[in-house]
Protein backbone atom coordinates (compact mmCIF):
# COMPACT_ATOMS: atom_id res chain seq x y z
CA UNK A 1 0.00 0.00 0.00
CA UNK A 2 1.01 3.57 -0.09
CA UNK A 3 3.36 4.25 2.28
CA UNK A 4 2.54 8.51 2.07
CA UNK A 5 -1.15 9.34 2.77
CA UNK A 6 -1.97 13.20 1.82
CA UNK A 7 -3.23 14.53 4.96
CA UNK A 8 -4.91 18.08 4.93
CA UNK A 9 -3.77 20.31 8.20
CA UNK A 10 -7.31 20.69 10.53
CA UNK A 11 -6.79 24.44 10.50
CA UNK A 12 -7.46 24.18 6.67
CA UNK A 13 -9.92 22.01 6.81
CA UNK A 14 -12.11 24.21 9.24
CA UNK A 15 -11.82 27.27 7.46
CA UNK A 16 -12.94 25.62 3.99
CA UNK A 17 -16.27 24.20 6.53
CA UNK A 18 -16.61 27.30 8.30
CA UNK A 19 -16.87 29.26 4.37
CA UNK A 20 -18.95 26.19 3.16
CA UNK A 21 -21.57 26.85 5.76
CA UNK A 22 -21.02 30.40 6.00
CA UNK A 23 -22.30 30.83 1.87
CA UNK A 24 -24.80 27.93 2.10
CA UNK A 25 -26.78 29.11 4.98
CA UNK A 26 -26.91 32.75 4.23
CA UNK A 27 -27.74 31.84 0.77
CA UNK A 28 -30.62 29.59 2.06
CA UNK A 29 -31.86 32.48 4.36
CA UNK A 30 -31.92 34.95 1.52
CA UNK A 31 -33.32 32.35 -0.83
CA UNK A 32 -36.50 31.76 1.96
CA UNK A 33 -36.84 35.51 1.84
CA UNK A 34 -36.82 36.12 -1.34
CA UNK A 35 -39.49 33.68 -2.10
CA UNK A 36 -41.97 34.69 0.80
CA UNK A 37 -41.89 38.09 -0.21
CA UNK A 38 -41.99 37.71 -3.86
CA UNK A 39 -39.58 40.93 -4.92
CA UNK A 40 -42.12 42.98 -2.91
CA UNK A 41 -41.35 45.07 0.41
CA UNK A 42 -37.87 46.12 -0.75
CA UNK A 43 -37.46 47.98 2.61
CA UNK A 44 -37.96 44.70 4.43
CA UNK A 45 -35.83 42.48 2.47
CA UNK A 46 -32.82 44.80 2.60
CA UNK A 47 -33.57 44.66 6.32
CA UNK A 48 -33.51 40.45 6.17
CA UNK A 49 -30.32 40.26 3.58
CA UNK A 50 -27.71 42.82 3.76
CA UNK A 51 -26.71 41.33 7.44
CA UNK A 52 -26.07 38.47 5.42
CA UNK A 53 -23.66 40.26 2.62
CA UNK A 54 -22.08 42.09 5.77
CA UNK A 55 -21.16 38.92 7.31
CA UNK A 56 -19.63 37.78 4.49
CA UNK A 57 -16.73 40.81 4.45
CA UNK A 58 -16.62 40.78 8.42
CA UNK A 59 -15.95 36.73 8.39
CA UNK A 60 -13.02 36.96 5.46
CA UNK A 61 -9.68 38.12 7.62
CA UNK A 62 -10.78 35.05 9.66
CA UNK A 63 -10.96 32.57 7.16
CA UNK A 64 -8.00 33.61 5.00
CA UNK A 65 -4.38 32.47 6.15
CA UNK A 66 -2.13 34.09 3.89
CA UNK A 67 1.55 33.09 5.59
CA UNK A 68 1.03 29.11 5.19
CA UNK A 69 -2.07 28.94 2.61
CA UNK A 70 -1.59 31.67 0.23
CA UNK A 71 -2.91 29.83 -2.56
CA UNK A 72 -7.34 29.27 -1.05
CA UNK A 73 -6.56 33.43 0.06
CA UNK A 74 -8.16 34.21 -3.55
CA UNK A 75 -10.85 31.89 -4.24
CA UNK A 76 -11.56 32.11 -0.76
CA UNK A 77 -12.03 35.66 -1.02
CA UNK A 78 -13.83 35.03 -4.64
CA UNK A 79 -16.56 32.87 -3.45
CA UNK A 80 -17.66 35.12 0.47
CA UNK A 81 -17.79 38.41 -2.15
CA UNK A 82 -19.47 37.13 -5.47
CA UNK A 83 -21.99 35.74 -3.00
CA UNK A 84 -22.44 38.84 -1.13
CA UNK A 85 -22.71 40.98 -4.12
CA UNK A 86 -25.40 38.57 -5.74
CA UNK A 87 -26.96 39.66 -2.11
CA UNK A 88 -26.53 43.13 -2.62
CA UNK A 89 -28.00 42.96 -6.11
CA UNK A 90 -30.74 41.04 -5.23
CA UNK A 91 -31.53 43.68 -2.68
CA UNK A 92 -31.39 46.20 -5.31
CA UNK A 93 -34.28 44.29 -7.55
CA UNK A 94 -30.87 43.52 -9.84
CA UNK A 95 -28.62 41.07 -11.06
CA UNK A 96 -28.39 36.78 -11.17
CA UNK A 97 -30.66 36.39 -8.51
CA UNK A 98 -33.38 38.02 -10.17
CA UNK A 99 -33.24 36.17 -12.96
CA UNK A 100 -33.15 32.74 -11.82
CA UNK A 101 -35.76 30.10 -11.02
CA UNK A 102 -37.29 29.66 -7.81
CA UNK A 103 -36.42 26.76 -7.39
CA UNK A 104 -33.94 26.06 -3.93
CA UNK A 105 -30.77 24.13 -5.90
CA UNK A 106 -31.04 26.78 -9.15
CA UNK A 107 -30.74 29.67 -6.81
CA UNK A 108 -28.11 27.99 -4.49
CA UNK A 109 -25.79 27.08 -7.21
CA UNK A 110 -26.51 30.83 -8.66
CA UNK A 111 -25.65 32.29 -5.14
CA UNK A 112 -23.06 30.49 -3.87
CA UNK A 113 -20.82 29.53 -6.80
CA UNK A 114 -18.98 32.12 -9.42
CA UNK A 115 -21.20 31.54 -12.15
CA UNK A 116 -23.34 33.77 -14.19
CA UNK A 117 -26.41 31.71 -15.78
CA UNK A 118 -27.29 33.42 -19.58
CA UNK A 119 -30.88 34.18 -18.69
CA UNK A 120 -29.30 36.53 -16.12
CA UNK A 121 -27.11 38.56 -19.24
CA UNK A 122 -30.02 37.79 -21.49
CA UNK A 123 -32.24 40.59 -18.93
CA UNK A 124 -29.87 42.72 -19.13
CA UNK A 125 -27.85 45.40 -20.75
CA UNK A 126 -24.40 43.21 -20.22
CA UNK A 127 -26.08 40.25 -22.83
CA UNK A 128 -24.82 42.55 -25.47
CA UNK A 129 -20.91 42.37 -23.80
CA UNK A 130 -21.27 38.36 -23.82
CA UNK A 131 -19.18 36.43 -26.09
CA UNK A 132 -19.66 33.53 -28.13
CA UNK A 133 -18.89 31.59 -25.85
CA UNK A 134 -21.13 31.42 -23.80
CA UNK A 135 -23.14 30.14 -26.92
CA UNK A 136 -20.94 26.74 -26.98
CA UNK A 137 -22.10 25.97 -23.37
CA UNK A 138 -22.10 22.51 -23.17
CA UNK A 139 -20.81 19.45 -20.75
CA UNK A 140 -18.47 19.06 -23.54
CA UNK A 141 -17.26 22.65 -24.36
CA UNK A 142 -16.71 22.88 -20.63
CA UNK A 143 -14.49 19.81 -20.31
CA UNK A 144 -12.56 20.79 -22.80
CA UNK A 145 -12.10 24.07 -21.49
CA UNK A 146 -11.22 23.22 -18.02
CA UNK A 147 -8.11 20.51 -19.76
CA UNK A 148 -7.11 23.29 -22.30
CA UNK A 149 -6.32 25.73 -19.51
CA UNK A 150 -4.60 23.29 -17.35
CA UNK A 151 -2.49 22.62 -19.90
CA UNK A 152 -1.99 26.47 -20.74
CA UNK A 153 -1.54 26.79 -17.58
CA UNK A 154 1.42 23.83 -16.68
CA UNK A 155 3.34 24.99 -19.28
CA UNK A 156 3.49 28.79 -19.00
CA UNK A 157 5.03 27.71 -15.49
CA UNK A 158 7.45 25.80 -17.28
CA UNK A 159 8.56 28.82 -19.68
CA UNK A 160 8.50 30.88 -16.54
CA UNK A 161 12.27 28.61 -15.70
CA UNK A 162 13.80 30.48 -18.65
CA UNK A 163 16.01 32.47 -17.13
CA UNK A 164 16.49 35.17 -20.43
CA UNK A 165 12.80 36.19 -20.70
CA UNK A 166 12.63 40.25 -20.26
CA UNK A 167 10.77 41.72 -17.12
CA UNK A 168 7.59 42.53 -19.27
CA UNK A 169 7.53 38.71 -20.64
CA UNK A 170 7.50 37.37 -17.36
CA UNK A 171 4.88 39.28 -15.94
CA UNK A 172 2.79 38.60 -18.82
CA UNK A 173 3.43 35.07 -18.48
CA UNK A 174 2.08 36.10 -14.51
CA UNK A 175 -1.22 37.20 -15.50
CA UNK A 176 -1.46 34.47 -18.29
CA UNK A 177 -0.97 31.90 -15.52
CA UNK A 178 -3.49 33.70 -13.55
CA UNK A 179 -6.45 34.00 -16.14
CA UNK A 180 -5.94 30.04 -16.43
CA UNK A 181 -6.10 29.01 -12.38
CA UNK A 182 -8.73 31.77 -12.25
CA UNK A 183 -10.37 30.32 -15.15
CA UNK A 184 -10.18 27.08 -14.79
CA UNK A 185 -11.33 27.32 -11.48
CA UNK A 186 -15.01 28.74 -12.71
CA UNK A 187 -15.14 25.94 -15.30
CA UNK A 188 -14.74 23.58 -12.24
CA UNK A 189 -18.04 24.85 -11.16
CA UNK A 190 -19.57 25.29 -14.32
CA UNK A 191 -18.80 21.82 -15.50
CA UNK A 192 -20.40 20.71 -11.88
CA UNK A 193 -23.18 22.95 -12.71
CA UNK A 194 -23.86 21.83 -15.98
CA UNK A 195 -23.91 18.57 -15.42
CA UNK A 196 -26.49 18.08 -12.01
CA UNK A 197 -28.56 21.24 -12.98
CA UNK A 198 -28.42 21.70 -17.00
CA UNK A 199 -27.97 25.32 -16.61
CA UNK A 200 -26.62 27.04 -19.82
CA UNK A 201 -23.29 29.59 -18.40
CA UNK A 202 -22.03 32.59 -19.39
CA UNK A 203 -18.01 32.14 -19.54
CA UNK A 204 -15.97 33.64 -16.91
CA UNK A 205 -12.79 34.30 -19.21
CA UNK A 206 -12.73 34.44 -23.01
CA UNK A 207 -9.14 34.67 -23.36
CA UNK A 208 -8.11 37.91 -22.49
CA UNK A 209 -4.94 38.07 -23.72
CA UNK A 210 -7.25 38.49 -27.60
CA UNK A 211 -8.25 41.47 -26.99
CA UNK A 212 -8.20 44.34 -29.28
CA UNK A 213 -8.59 47.13 -27.14
CA UNK A 214 -9.46 48.22 -23.34
CA UNK A 215 -13.01 47.84 -23.81
CA UNK A 216 -12.92 44.46 -24.69
CA UNK A 217 -10.67 42.99 -22.21
CA UNK A 218 -12.75 44.50 -19.16
CA UNK A 219 -15.95 43.74 -20.41
CA UNK A 220 -16.09 40.77 -22.94
CA UNK A 221 -13.03 39.07 -21.69
CA UNK A 222 -11.04 39.67 -18.31
CA UNK A 223 -13.28 38.39 -15.14
CA UNK A 224 -17.06 38.34 -17.17
CA UNK A 225 -18.43 37.24 -13.85
CA UNK A 226 -17.01 40.23 -11.98
CA UNK A 227 -18.07 42.60 -14.42
CA UNK A 228 -21.41 41.90 -14.91
CA UNK A 229 -21.79 41.67 -10.63
CA UNK A 230 -20.28 45.85 -10.34
CA UNK A 231 -21.81 46.72 -13.51
CA UNK A 232 -25.61 45.82 -11.83
CA UNK A 233 -24.71 47.10 -8.77
CA UNK A 234 -22.47 50.76 -9.53
CA UNK A 235 -22.82 51.18 -13.09
CA UNK A 236 -26.98 51.12 -13.78
CA UNK A 237 -27.80 52.53 -10.85
CA UNK A 238 -25.94 55.69 -11.69
CA UNK A 239 -26.85 55.49 -15.08
CA UNK A 240 -30.58 54.82 -14.54
CA UNK A 241 -30.82 57.55 -11.44
CA UNK A 242 -32.77 54.53 -9.03
CA UNK A 243 -31.17 52.74 -6.59
CA UNK A 244 -33.94 49.85 -6.85
CA UNK A 245 -34.81 48.90 -10.55
CA UNK A 246 -38.30 49.46 -11.46
CA UNK A 247 -40.32 45.96 -11.91
CA UNK A 248 -41.55 45.75 -15.44
CA UNK A 249 -45.45 44.30 -15.26
CA UNK A 250 -46.49 41.20 -16.49
CA UNK A 251 -47.86 40.37 -19.62
CA UNK A 252 -51.03 37.94 -18.38
CA UNK A 253 -52.63 40.36 -15.79
CA UNK A 254 -54.40 38.36 -13.05
CA UNK A 255 -57.86 38.36 -13.12
CA UNK A 256 -58.77 40.56 -10.50
CA UNK A 257 -57.23 43.78 -12.35
CA UNK A 258 -58.13 43.04 -15.30
CA UNK A 259 -62.09 43.37 -14.06
CA UNK A 260 -61.56 46.49 -12.37
CA UNK A 261 -59.33 47.54 -15.76
CA UNK A 262 -62.59 46.84 -17.66
CA UNK A 263 -64.66 47.99 -15.10
CA UNK A 264 -63.18 51.49 -15.27
CA UNK A 265 -62.97 51.79 -19.05
CA UNK A 266 -66.90 50.81 -19.26
CA UNK A 267 -67.83 53.24 -16.65
CA UNK A 268 -65.98 56.00 -18.08
CA UNK A 269 -67.46 54.66 -21.60
CA UNK A 270 -71.14 55.25 -19.93
CA UNK A 271 -70.30 58.40 -18.72
CA UNK A 272 -68.92 60.02 -21.59
CA UNK A 273 -71.98 58.44 -23.67
CA UNK A 274 -74.35 60.04 -21.66
CA UNK A 275 -73.21 63.26 -21.56
CA UNK A 276 -71.45 64.22 -24.49
CA UNK A 277 -71.73 60.96 -27.01
CA UNK A 278 -70.16 58.73 -28.98
CA UNK A 279 -67.58 61.39 -30.24
CA UNK A 280 -66.41 62.39 -26.41
CA UNK A 281 -66.14 58.61 -25.46
CA UNK A 282 -63.72 57.67 -28.51
CA UNK A 283 -61.55 60.51 -27.82
CA UNK A 284 -61.29 59.32 -24.13
CA UNK A 285 -60.50 56.00 -25.01
CA UNK A 286 -58.22 56.45 -27.38
CA UNK A 287 -55.58 58.69 -25.87
CA UNK A 288 -52.60 56.24 -26.53
CA UNK A 289 -50.28 57.39 -29.49
CA UNK A 290 -50.42 54.31 -30.95
CA UNK A 291 -54.21 54.48 -31.67
CA UNK A 292 -54.44 57.85 -33.02
CA UNK A 293 -52.68 56.53 -35.92
CA UNK A 294 -55.33 53.74 -36.80
CA UNK A 295 -58.73 55.97 -35.31
CA UNK A 296 -60.87 58.44 -36.25
CA UNK A 297 -62.72 56.94 -38.77
CA UNK A 298 -65.92 59.03 -39.26
CA UNK A 299 -69.26 57.30 -38.20
CA UNK A 300 -71.45 57.04 -40.95
CA UNK A 301 -74.39 55.82 -38.86
CA UNK A 302 -74.76 52.46 -39.25
CA UNK A 303 -72.55 51.39 -36.59
CA UNK A 304 -74.50 51.28 -33.50
CA UNK A 305 -72.98 52.69 -30.47
CA UNK A 306 -72.37 49.78 -28.30
CA UNK A 307 -70.14 48.39 -31.07
CA UNK A 308 -67.96 51.70 -31.18
CA UNK A 309 -67.59 51.43 -27.41
CA UNK A 310 -66.55 47.73 -27.65
CA UNK A 311 -64.21 48.88 -30.56
CA UNK A 312 -63.10 50.98 -28.24
CA UNK A 313 -62.63 48.80 -25.47
CA UNK A 314 -60.37 46.29 -27.95
CA UNK A 315 -58.55 48.90 -29.58
CA UNK A 316 -57.72 50.43 -25.38
CA UNK A 317 -56.25 46.54 -24.54
CA UNK A 318 -54.33 46.55 -27.43
CA UNK A 319 -52.21 49.60 -26.31
CA UNK A 320 -52.21 48.16 -22.45
CA UNK A 321 -50.78 44.82 -23.61
CA UNK A 322 -48.61 46.76 -26.20
CA UNK A 323 -47.41 48.85 -23.28
CA UNK A 324 -47.18 45.40 -20.87
CA UNK A 325 -44.31 44.05 -23.68
CA UNK A 326 -42.70 47.22 -24.02
CA UNK A 327 -42.12 47.85 -20.14
CA UNK A 328 -41.26 43.90 -20.10
CA UNK A 329 -38.48 44.50 -22.76
CA UNK A 330 -37.09 47.75 -21.86
CA UNK A 331 -33.69 46.35 -19.63
CA UNK A 332 -31.80 48.97 -20.83
CA UNK A 333 -30.59 52.85 -19.91
CA UNK A 334 -32.97 55.29 -20.57
CA UNK A 335 -32.46 57.17 -24.00
CA UNK A 336 -31.93 60.55 -22.13
CA UNK A 337 -29.04 58.90 -20.24
CA UNK A 338 -26.72 61.62 -20.63
CA UNK A 339 -22.75 60.96 -21.50
CA UNK A 340 -21.76 62.52 -18.22
CA UNK A 341 -23.80 60.03 -16.27
CA UNK A 342 -22.87 57.13 -18.32
CA UNK A 343 -18.85 58.17 -17.35
CA UNK A 344 -19.84 58.73 -13.86
CA UNK A 345 -21.03 55.41 -13.82
CA UNK A 346 -18.48 53.59 -15.21
CA UNK A 347 -15.28 55.63 -13.20
CA UNK A 348 -17.50 54.67 -9.98
CA UNK A 349 -17.43 51.27 -11.13
CA UNK A 350 -14.12 50.60 -11.28
CA UNK A 351 -13.15 52.84 -7.78
CA UNK A 352 -16.08 50.32 -6.24
CA UNK A 353 -13.51 47.01 -8.13
CA UNK A 354 -10.13 49.05 -6.75
CA UNK A 355 -11.52 49.46 -3.51
CA UNK A 356 -12.74 45.08 -3.85
CA UNK A 357 -9.13 44.50 -5.07
CA UNK A 358 -7.67 46.74 -2.09
CA UNK A 359 -9.31 44.17 0.11
CA UNK A 360 -8.29 41.30 -2.17
CA UNK A 361 -4.17 42.61 -1.43
CA UNK A 362 -5.00 42.89 2.45
CA UNK A 363 -6.29 39.62 2.79
CA UNK A 364 -3.71 38.02 0.66
CA UNK A 365 -0.54 40.71 2.12
CA UNK A 366 -1.99 41.97 5.24
CA UNK A 367 -1.14 45.39 3.43
CA UNK A 368 -2.99 47.78 2.06
CA UNK A 369 -1.60 48.23 -2.08
CA UNK A 370 -2.25 51.00 -2.92
CA UNK A 371 -0.65 50.87 -6.10
CA UNK A 372 -3.44 48.47 -7.13
CA UNK A 373 -5.77 51.02 -6.30
CA UNK A 374 -4.45 53.52 -8.82
CA UNK A 375 -4.24 50.79 -11.56
CA UNK A 376 -7.70 49.93 -11.58
CA UNK A 377 -8.69 54.12 -11.11
CA UNK A 378 -7.29 54.97 -13.90
CA UNK A 379 -9.04 52.30 -16.53
CA UNK A 380 -11.99 54.59 -16.26
CA UNK A 381 -10.28 57.91 -17.98
CA UNK A 382 -8.40 54.95 -20.15
CA UNK A 383 -11.62 54.09 -21.36
CA UNK A 384 -13.04 57.57 -22.23
CA UNK A 385 -9.72 58.45 -24.06
CA UNK A 386 -10.12 55.22 -26.10
CA UNK A 387 -13.53 55.88 -26.68
CA UNK A 388 -12.38 59.64 -28.32
CA UNK A 389 -9.73 57.98 -30.49
CA UNK A 390 -12.05 55.34 -31.71
CA UNK A 391 -14.70 57.61 -32.54
CA UNK A 392 -12.36 59.84 -34.84
CA UNK A 393 -10.32 57.04 -36.19
CA UNK A 394 -13.93 56.10 -37.78
CA UNK A 395 -14.47 59.62 -38.87
CA UNK A 396 -11.70 59.63 -40.54
CA UNK A 397 -11.89 55.79 -41.84
CA UNK A 398 -8.86 54.67 -40.32
CA UNK A 399 -9.18 51.03 -39.24
CA UNK A 400 -6.17 49.52 -37.31
CA UNK A 401 -5.05 45.62 -37.99
CA UNK A 402 -6.27 43.03 -35.77
CA UNK A 403 -3.20 41.43 -35.05
CA UNK A 404 -1.20 44.99 -33.92
CA UNK A 405 -4.52 46.10 -32.06
CA UNK A 406 -4.22 42.94 -29.91
CA UNK A 407 -0.26 43.74 -29.77
CA UNK A 408 -0.61 46.92 -28.42
CA UNK A 409 -3.66 46.14 -25.75
CA UNK A 410 -1.42 43.73 -24.56
CA UNK A 411 1.81 46.05 -24.45
CA UNK A 412 -0.26 49.15 -22.62
CA UNK A 413 -2.24 46.68 -20.06
CA UNK A 414 1.31 45.02 -18.69
CA UNK A 415 3.30 48.31 -18.67
CA UNK A 416 0.66 49.87 -16.68
CA UNK A 417 0.46 46.40 -14.50
CA UNK A 418 4.28 46.40 -14.29
CA UNK A 419 4.45 49.13 -11.69
CA UNK A 420 1.46 49.33 -10.42
CA UNK A 421 -0.59 45.39 -10.50
CA UNK A 422 2.52 43.18 -10.56
CA UNK A 423 5.11 45.21 -8.51
CA UNK A 424 3.49 44.88 -5.02
CA UNK A 425 2.79 41.56 -5.75
CA UNK A 426 6.26 40.49 -6.21
CA UNK A 427 8.00 42.89 -3.24
CA UNK A 428 5.15 41.48 -0.69
CA UNK A 429 6.48 38.30 -1.45
CA UNK A 430 2.92 37.05 -2.43
CA UNK A 431 3.79 35.51 -5.83
CA UNK A 432 6.54 33.48 -4.46
CA UNK A 433 4.78 32.05 -1.45
CA UNK A 434 1.90 31.06 -4.29
CA UNK A 435 4.19 29.26 -6.40
CA UNK A 436 6.42 27.49 -3.51
CA UNK A 437 2.93 26.33 -2.37
CA UNK A 438 1.38 25.12 -5.78
CA UNK A 439 4.87 23.24 -6.04
CA UNK A 440 4.83 21.49 -3.00
CA UNK A 441 0.91 20.74 -3.90
CA UNK A 442 2.28 19.26 -7.29
CA UNK A 443 5.31 17.41 -5.69
CA UNK A 444 2.81 15.63 -2.92
CA UNK A 445 0.34 14.89 -5.22
CA UNK A 446 2.55 13.70 -8.09
CA UNK A 447 4.79 11.29 -5.24
CA UNK A 448 0.89 10.06 -4.05
CA UNK A 449 0.23 9.49 -8.10
CA UNK A 450 3.62 7.24 -8.66
CA UNK A 451 2.95 5.12 -4.84
CA UNK A 452 -0.27 4.34 -6.23
CA UNK A 453 0.78 3.23 -9.41
CA UNK A 454 4.01 1.34 -8.02
CA UNK A 455 1.70 -0.66 -5.54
Amino acid sequence: MPTHVIAMPSSWLARQAITTACIWSTASWVFCVHTHLHGQKHGLRAMLCLPCAALHFALLPYLVDSKSDPLSVLPTTGLLSFAAFKIIALVMSRGVLMHVPQQYWHFMAACCLPIIPEAAFAASRASKHTSAGSRQNSIHHEAASLLSRAACGMFACAALHIHWLPRLAVYWLYMFITCMFLGAATDCFALLTTVLLGMRLAPSFDRPYLSGSLTEFWSQRWNVTTTYLFRVMVYDPIVEQRLVASQSKSAACSVQSAGKCLQHINATAEHFNNSNGVGAVRQRAWQAPALQQTSTQESSGQESTQQQLQHADDKRDSVACSSQLTNRRSTGEPAHASNVRRYVGLQMTFVVSAAWHLLMFFAMTGTFGWRWWWFFTAQGPLLLLESRISKAAKATQVRMPRLLAVLLTNMLLIVMADPLLIAPMVESGMVDGCFDQARMVVGVVLQQVSETARW
